[in-house]
């Protein structure tokens, strides 16, 4: 980390030798999601929970038990990010 005008700031520095393909896609990949969440107004939260709805809808259907409920991850989409 380095200080610039009183703020630290962060930078990447690729070791001679090493590849950087692995850290280009996940930056793409990164920037790519930032985008649909801008532009398309993309809610990866509400999908998900939708999702968890409805595995627990097929699980209940499937086993025949109606207290059977899918608690999804307290974990979100940006917290997994970084």
């Amino acid at each position: 980390m380095e200080r610039k005008d009183g703020v630290e700031q962060r930078h990447w520095e690729r070791k001679k030798g090493m590849l950087n393909e692995a850290l280009d896609c996940r930056v793409y990949a990164y920037a790519a999601l930032h985008g649909l969440y801008q532009v398309r107004q993309l809610n990866l939260e509400t999908q998900a929970a939708s999702l968890f709805e409805n595995a627990a809808k097929l699980a209940q259907t499937q086993s025949g038990n109606a207290e059977l409920t899918v608690q999804p991850r307290r974990r979100t989409i940006r917290q997994s990010l970084y």
